[in-house]
């Protein structure tokens, strides 16, 4: 009934890709009942799961390290035959890669800044390197599906950091400390975290980056080595107020700052130094923003790697986040360090598995092929709901449903007004039509552990779908409550 009502509306063409975006909402994927264990993030240290590395007004700043291996799973995306990493013949320009120095000795490394969401208007994100808001593309499509995938099957980790901003927001008073909070909901919220993807490529040989810290754009940051090895090495402390190891005459005949610099032994403890092995396959999620930090890339093997970050659409927020180093700077990275450790410990971080990454990736395929479609119904919709006509869309609900009783209400209300109105034009009747199903076609399902399904739409979900119970931007519900999902959702076509 629902495909005879719009079937009126649009030509045969349309109506088969309706039909497509409608299989794609009426088929969910089959959840994985089992995780495999690789899979599933640890502590780097199970003992001391949080250390401490910069020192900020109140204390060193707090961090969880979780690691985990999947040489399979990157892997796979470093083979993606139409990325950079597989074929070295491409152009690296072609990708947006230009030479970076990363130390002193001016050598440098071949670097590309990407946004990695489908579902953005914009090309435009904050690159923290340059301290610039400038123009970058969307990643290849594995890569894409990868993180889109890991975003959604490691939800509740991201829950508990919301929650935690949210309550830390209440409890405080402070202006600065309640606007920081604000940005960094709205990038969970708006599912932007690992958006911002910064490549990087090493042809092979010796090299050595200078120690440094990352700005709060790496409050949350996922590191992937798709191949070759290198070395990371990090400073770290127990305590809160640990002491720096004294030095004696530690600026004689060295730059300013080395006397942090991990490649500076002197100015640690043995026990203070972590050199972590990254080979093909290694994954790591913490905050470099945190602690003192550096890479040694080893052998003659190129080494591929991405690093995952917030993606600040808003220029003027992010300069105002990522160069501080305060004491609300150190709250808020106490309430990430927290939030990560107890989602290791529930095993509520993961990665997802290579089924479900090419999973996300054939949802990718079919929306990137209704993209441009979508964009003239956006256009034909604002142009309806800015129309003078009484005739309203009900598909697209800007409030909650209502009771049936505040149905009848608004109904006699309507009534007693006895203004007819208005037909729609034939015009707008067809672009109703269009909207609709590229409504449906933006709505993906990637499955989820213990038989949940989630339902993502970043374009439409504040105002088609308000009301069915939204979390961090999308519709979570049970596998029991799809049926009445779509008997909401059948109001698009009705």
């Amino acid at each position: 009934m629902a495909v005879r009502t719009f079937g009126h509306c649009v030509t045969g063409s349309l109506d088969l890709i309706g039909i497509v975006a409608i299989c794609l909402i009426y088929i969910p994927l089959s959840a994985s009942s089992s995780v495999p264990e690789a899979a599933v993030f640890r502590h780097y240290n199970k003992e001391r799961p949080i250390s401490y590395g910069i020192q900020l007004p109140e204390g060193r700043a707090p961090f969880a390290f979780g690691h985990v291996l999947a040489e399979d799973l990157m892997s796979y995306l470093q083979e993606d035959p139409h990325g950079p990493f597989l074929n070295q013949s491409v152009p690296l320009v072609k990708w947006g890669f230009e030479e970076d120095t990363i130390n002193e000795e001016l050598e440098s490394i071949w670097k590309a800044d990407w946004h990695a969401t489908a579902f953005w208007g914009t090309s435009k994100i904050f690159v923290p390197r340059v301290d610039k808001f400038l123009p970058s593309r969307q990643p290849p499509l594995r890569i894409l599906a990868f993180l889109e995938a890991f975003r959604q099957v490691s939800g509740r980790a991201w829950s508990r950091i919301l929650d935690g901003l949210q309550s830390l927001s209440r409890s405080d008073e402070e202006l600065e400390l309640k606007e920081i909070v604000r940005i960094f909901c709205k990038s969970l919220r708006e599912q932007s975290h690992f958006c911002g993807v910064e490549a990087q490529i090493w042809q092979g040989g010796q090299l050595v980056m200078d120690s440094h810290t990352d700005g709060a754009t790496s409050l949350l940051h996922l590191s992937l080595t798709l191949g070759g090895h290198r070395t990371l090495r990090i400073g770290h402390f127990k305590e809160r107020h640990s002491p720096y190891r004294p030095q004696d005459n530690r600026r004689r005949g060295r730059p300013p700052g080395d006397e942090v610099s991990v490649w500076n032994e002197a100015a640690y403890a043995q026990d203070e130094l972590w050199d972590i092995p990254q080979s093909t396959g290694s994954v790591y999620l913490t905050s470099p923003f945190c602690f003192e930090h550096g890479v040694r890339y080893e052998g003659d093997a190129p080494v591929f790697a991405l690093q995952c970050r917030f993606a600040f659409a808003n220029f003027s927020e992010a300069q105002l986040v990522n160069g501080q180093r305060t004491g609300n700077m150190r709250r808020v990275a106490e309430v990430v360090s927290d939030a990560l450790v107890t989602a290791v410990d529930k095993i509520e971080l993961r990665l997802p598995t290579l089924e479900e990454v090419r999973a996300v990736e054939e949802q990718l395929i079919i929306n990137e092929q209704l993209r441009p479609v979508a964009q003239h119904a956006m256009h034909a919709l604002q142009a309806l709901n800015s129309s003078n006509t009484k005739a309203r869309w009900h598909g697209l609900p800007s409030t909650p449903m209502v009771t049936k009783k505040e149905r009848r209400r608004r109904r006699r209300r309507r009534r007693r007004r006895r203004r007819p109105a208005r037909s729609l034009s034939r015009e707008q009747d067809t672009s109703r039509g269009i909207a609709r199903i590229i409504i449906c076609a933006h709505i993906k399902i990637v499955p989820l552990e213990r038989g949940r399904q989630l339902w993502c739409s970043q374009e439409f979900v504040p105002s088609c779908l308000h009301g069915c119970g939204t979390s961090l931007g999308a519709i979570a519900l049970d596998v029991q409550g799809l049926s009445q999902c779509f008997r909401r959702c059948a109001l698009l076509f009705a």
